[in-house]
């Protein structure tokens, strides 16, 4: 199932808002959609932007040229390197989007919504925009990073360290950004860090959301070694395109 967050055309509405505030909003929400997702799994949306500025026109008739030009300078920089390393344009997103799974992000949306692509319609265009990626279709599809938590077992800073436990590292909030769940349920996610180790964060679902703490490294000098066979298989290969550098690993 792939699918697809576009804007208000693409469910026959009528733009409520100016062309210019209209595209802030749009790539306001294509960037935290991609913040909301792990870095191993952000090449799965499919930015299907046309690269003619000048032909695409929002639903006010202003160009994406005009469109780019009347964002903030850091929201202009954001498209304007996507659309440089954009390679899904037209039929080639269609082909990718039947494939596998994917979200396709859409200023033009009629040509999305045709019957060969399996897609599942998502509108996140709205002020409340951020507070539906948790538990939405983004989140079956894609795994929405899980909220992570220190409670203070491995932190050596803690007044709640265990000193059976392996120490926390010092950058494991940011290495969970690199990291990819282990199955369907979320609740266990796994990172690669620069001194080869994997390291394993767990916790528990509560309501939408997920929150998960570091609880295990295979680094063999920590306190708790986590065996390598309990690292997924298929989770290996996939990490370690993705190594996270300072890491802030402890025990070495």
């Amino acid at each position: 199932m792939s699918t697809l967050i576009a804007n208000e055309a693409a469910f026959g509405l009528t733009a409520t808002l100016p062309d210019p505030q209209l595209f802030h909003e749009f790539v306001a929400t294509w960037r935290e959609a991609e913040r909301q997702v792990p870095l191993p799994l952000r090449e799965e949306i499919c930015r299907a932007s046309a690269v003619v500025m000048d032909t695409l026109t929002l639903p006010g008739g202003m160009t994406l040229r005009a469109a780019v030009a009347s964002l903030p300078r850091d929201m202009a920089r954001f498209i304007g390197l996507t659309i440089e390393r954009m390679a899904v344009l037209g039929g080639a997103a269609q082909v990718h989007a039947a494939q596998r799974p994917a979200v396709l992000v859409s200023l033009q949306v009629a040509q999305w919504m045709s019957a060969s692509i399996n897609a599942v319609a998502c509108n996140i265009w709205s002020p409340t925009r951020l507070e539906g990626l948790r538990g939405s279709v983004l989140d079956t599809e894609l795994a929405v990073l899980p909220l992570y938590e220190n409670p203070g077992h491995h932190d050596p800073d803690s007044s709640a360290r265990d000193p059976a436990k392996s120490l926390l590292p010092v950058s494991a909030s940011r290495m969970l950004i690199s990291a990819l769940p282990e199955d369907q349920g979320r609740t266990t996610w796994w990172a690669y860090c620069e001194h080869r180790f994997f390291h394993r964060f767990a916790g528990s679902r509560s309501g939408i959301d997920i929150k998960v703490h570091w609880n295990g490294t295979t680094n063999p000098n920590a306190k708790q070694t986590t065996a390598m066979t309990s690292v997924p298989s298929w989770i290996m290969p996939a990490l370690k395109p993705f190594v996270v550098l300072n890491c802030g690993c402890r025990e070495l």
